[in-house]
């Protein structure tokens, strides 16, 4: 089965009819979600490096990094996480299903607003200054410290034969834009996001 965990609809509705001298049109937009699995999905930000203690979320979380300064920044390293690494966690919880849940739960991610390398734009779009030039990288943080390529990598995880719960332990941390040296990177807020999936049988 395949949980997704975000779908969003849109629709533009609107009429006019020749005999109106004038009208308004507008947008209505829905939101929803359908899954097939009797199995919940749960994002855990474990607060280590940002001071504000782990938070646990349904389906869509938040995760939130530490201040860092600019000057630490540095370009996006495929075998180590960057300049404040904050770990998170995504978890398939089957224990509420009946029978056998399967062994394997794959994880992938992706996102709009990925750059070539894999790491995740700033998207920040509020009324404060934005960061620029900087992205946010993920990196696993179970076994190995490799970086999880947004839009390509998959990684596999087992449940656990008694909880019957499959965690992915990851990181997410500050590197420099694609092409970009440390004397690109410019203070201000960053907000990024990325969507994800997990398949298990």
């Amino acid at each position: 089965m395949k949980q997704i965990n975000k779908i969003v609809l849109a629709a533009c509705l609107s009429a006019v009819t020749a005999s109106t001298m004038a009208a308004e049109a507008g947008k209505v937009a829905f939101h929803g979600q359908l899954t097939d699995g009797t199995c919940e999905v749960s994002v855990v930000d474990t607060g280590n490096n940002n001071g504000s203690g782990s938070k646990a979320y349904d389906r869509d979380g938040m995760v939130f990094l530490p201040t860092t300064k600019k000057a630490v920044v540095a370009a996006l390293n495929a075998s180590a996480p960057g300049a404040g690494a904050e770990k998170f966690q995504i978890k398939m919880d089957c224990s509420k299903a009946t029978g056998t849940v399967g062994t394997n739960a794959k994880l992938a991610l992706f996102s709009p607003i990925q750059d070539i390398d894999g790491s995740l734009k700033n998207n920040y779009q509020g009324n404060a200054v934005g960061a620029k030039n900087v992205n946010i990288a993920i990196h696993n943080a179970d076994t190995t410290d490799d970086q999880v390529i947004v839009g390509t990598d998959i990684i596999t995880q087992p449940f656990d034969t008694t909880t019957k719960v499959a965690t992915f332990t990851l990181q997410a941390s500050y590197v420099l834009a694609q092409g970009k040296a440390a004397t690109d990177a410019e203070a201000g807020l960053i907000d990024s996001l990325t969507q994800y999936t997990i398949d298990y049988q």
